[in-house]
Formats: structure tokens, sequence, C-alpha cells
């Protein structure tokens, strides 16, 4: 399996938001900070889990938000 870019994974998650906040299941404001790094957090920590990252990429990515 290839592994995702983080800019692949990004674009992936800003899309995967933008549907959550159109089909209201996002409780939180976009501009809720925390909110979103926590999202982010647990967006990179199951794309870990599936394999579709390394734990190195895991570890080192920095939360873009």
């Amino acid at each position: 399996m290839t592994k995702l870019t983080k800019k692949q994974a990004f674009r992936t998650f800003k899309g995967l938001l933008n549907e959550e906040i159109r089909l209201g299941h996002w409780t939180y404001s976009k501009s809720d900070v925390t909110a979103v790094r926590e999202a982010w957090n647990n967006y990179t920590d199951e794309l870990c889990k599936s394999g579709y990252i390394s734990e190195r990429q895991y570890d080192t990515w920095t939360n873009p938000f």
C-alpha cells in the first residue's frame, strides 16, 4: 500500500471537514481551532492505525491548524 503524503491527507481532511459541516454533523465552529486540531489528530491517528500513513509520518507531522 502506498502511503499518503501530508499534502494528500490534509486535502482529504479539509474535504471531509467541509462535508461534515455541510451535513450538519460538525457541532463546532470551523474557527474553533482546538476542535479542528483535535479532529486532525484523530484523523491522522486513524490513518496510522489503518496503515495509510507510517508511524514515522504520524509522529513527525506537525498539526497544520
